[in-house]
């Protein structure tokens, strides 16, 4: 099963975790999301973790991780995924029974999503984990074209909300559900897709206001046009705008295209995929986040945008479209606005490149994410579950 498999002897370790999530792999890392803040934070706080990340839709490799004393001390790729979804799944579900079982018990396994919480359950009934925690990443009431396919995806969801130890949702939303679904508020924590909030990170007088900036998988979900179209406006009013867009995907080639017949292609730079520590690096420099969704994605209303979230943590106010929870705090918290359509994007991004008060926004973006780091969430869940 493994490439190159030569584990040791299962031993216990009660202060071991195990987090399980499915990811977008971009070369040699994978796209960041939910399971990545939570390693960050597991292994920031002296737990020795291991972390298993299939492949969303691709057939490579299942990687397996591990991080002792704050540092990656093993790596390893277990071929678990095949052309066929359905039997991918199953196998990937098996494969991290196999591969966790035969290790160490863990005191914690962490499923971020269904499929990866029956590993979880399945370790926890064996007598492999003490704990199985659902992460839920986001939820959605007809999740696939198929009727049948998504009852039997909410009918996996509602047996992890029931059968886990603890379940973590991303939003308030989809924490409300689970309230909705009768689970126990003592089993029921908020933990939303946060970074760890970083002081050093922050370049205080390095920004440059007129320079906007998106994360994102240029794929079917983004509403694009409307990110063209008010950014043409933007730079008709601001010689000095620029736009960064930093990802990839399969609507690369159209998008580039559409840059093009709209004249901006000296203002907007796509910097395609970039490893994290180097997207942020790029944020970090910006002044103004960006994140626009089309609504016909079936989870948008329980999302919790991870690159909202990085943007205000960098101190970067925040132009969002409406329908998810945390596109109303950021107009709650006044660190950003909510936009419909490309006439309201234009009208606030002038209105904040002008703004007198920007750094007012500034402030208060810094100070919601300052609020909801990972490691002040995770610590008072933890807290939570052990008393």
């Amino acid at each position: 099963m493994s490439d190159n498999d030569n584990s040791g002897e299962r031993g216990v370790d009660h202060e071991t975790c195990l987090v399980i999530c499915h990811a977008t792999f971009g070369g040699d890392t994978s796209v960041h999301g939910p399971a990545h803040s939570l390693v960050a934070y597991l292994v920031g706080s002296g737990r020795r973790t291991s972390f298993l990340e299939h492949p969303t839709l691709t057939i490579e490799p299942s990687r397996w991780s591990v991080y002792e004393d704050g540092t990656r001390c093993e790596r390893r790729a277990y071929r678990l995924s095949f052309l066929c979804r359905p039997l991918a799944w199953l196998i990937q579900i098996v494969g991290a029974v196999c591969i966790g079982g035969r290790r160490r018990k863990f005191k914690q396994v962490v499923g971020v999503d269904p499929l990866c919480f029956l590993s979880a359950w399945w370790l926890r009934t064996i007598g492999a984990a003490d704990e199985a925690v659902f992460y839920c990443a986001d939820y959605a009431e007809q999740r696939f074209g198929s009727r049948m396919a998504s009852a039997i995806y909410r009918g996996l969801d509602r047996f992890a909300a029931r059968h886990a130890d603890a379940v973590w949702g991303v939003s308030r939303r989809i924490v409300e559900l689970r309230e909705r679904q009768g689970i126990d508020p003592a089993r029921n924590f908020l933990v939303p897709n946060a970074p760890l909030f970083r002081e050093d990170a922050l370049v205080a007088g390095e920004q440059v206001r007129t320079d906007l900036v998106m994360i994102a998988q240029l794929e079917k979900g983004l509403d694009l046009d409307m990110l063209l179209q008010g950014f043409g406006t933007i730079g008709n009013e601001h010689a000095a705008a620029r736009l960064h867009i930093i990802g990839d995907g399969s609507a690369r080639d159209a998008f580039e295209q559409a840059i093009e017949r709209a004249a901006l292609s000296d203002r907007i730079v796509v910097h395609g995929y970039l490893e994290h520590e180097e997207a942020m690096s790029v944020v970090a420099r910006c002044g103004i986040g960006l994140a626009f969704y089309s609504d016909d994605a079936p989870w948008h209303p329980y999302r919790d945008s991870v690159k909202i979230r990085e943007y205000l943590a960098l101190g970067l106010p925040v132009i969002t479209s409406p329908g998810h929870s945390l596109a109303e705090d950021v107009v709650a918290e006044r660190c950003g606005f909510s936009v419909a359509n490309a006439r309201e994007f234009a009208d606030v991004g002038c209105e904040l490149i002008d703004h007198s008060q920007y750094a007012d926004f500034r402030q208060r973006a810094i100070a919601y994410a300052r609020r909801y780091s990972k490691k002040e969430l995770l610590d008072h869940v933890y807290a939570q579950m052990r008393s």
